[in-house]
Order: C-alpha cells, then structure tokens, then sequence
C-alpha cells in the first residue's frame, strides 16, 4: 500500500484498504476490518468516486457510523 501512496494513487490505496478490512473481517478481527473500511471510504470521498456509496452502505449495515457524503 505504501508504494500506491509513494506514487499518490489514491484509488488504488483506497481498494487496497477495503481488500485489507475483507481480510481482517475473515480473520475476526472486526474493529480493523471497519477502521480499514472506513479509511478507504473517506479517500473515495475525497476522490468524488462511485465507490464511496456501496461501501457506506456496508459500513452502514455492518454498524459502523461513517460519515455522509
């Protein structure tokens, strides 16, 4: 992940990030899973990406507060 923030691609960190809460979550480890999540959401946000919405309404489901676009 670093190497994508190294070079500023922002959407490739952020899908990075959401792969990384999928794994979390497999692992039981919940709180990373949603701390993983809800960084890429706010970089989605910040990009204006589509893939912002899906991802709130996951969070949102899971129980987790992110913030409103």
């Amino acid at each position: 992940m670093r190497h994508f923030e190294e070079l500023g691609d922002r959407y490739h960190q952020a899908d990075i990030l959401v792969h990384l809460g999928d794994t979390h979550q497999a692992a039981g480890d919940l709180a990373e899973a949603e701390q993983a999540r809800l960084r890429a959401l706010r970089i989605f946000d910040d990009l204006g990406h589509a893939a912002a919405e899906p991802l709130r309404t996951q969070l949102h489901v899971a129980g987790a507060n992110p913030p409103s676009a």
